[in-house]
């Protein structure tokens, strides 16, 4: 339930932004229009998943992007092999 509320409260706040800060002209390629789009996506992202699935995400991605520990090719093949 508070991801619904979250997720209306972003993307409301995104729209809200835009519409009383940009001019409709040039909308696509400036920073308002990024507030708008991102803000929507993310919006709809925290009503569609529960928060922990969100913050595991985000966690993987953390993990993924900024991890230092290198793993062999091999390694992934098997480790993939063995979830199948």
């Amino acid at each position: 339930m508070i991801e619904i509320f979250l997720g209306l409260v972003v993307g409301l706040t995104a729209v809200l932004y835009v519409m009383f800060k940009a001019q409709l002209t040039g909308l696509l390629l400036n920073l308002d229009a990024f507030i708008l789009v991102l803000g929507g996506t993310v919006g709809a992202t925290i009503i569609t998943f529960h928060l922990g699935t969100l913050f595991n995400a985000v966690k993987a991605l953390t993990i993924i992007f900024f991890s230092r520990k290198k793993y062999s090719p091999e390694r992934t093949i098997r480790d993939i092999v063995s979830i199948a």
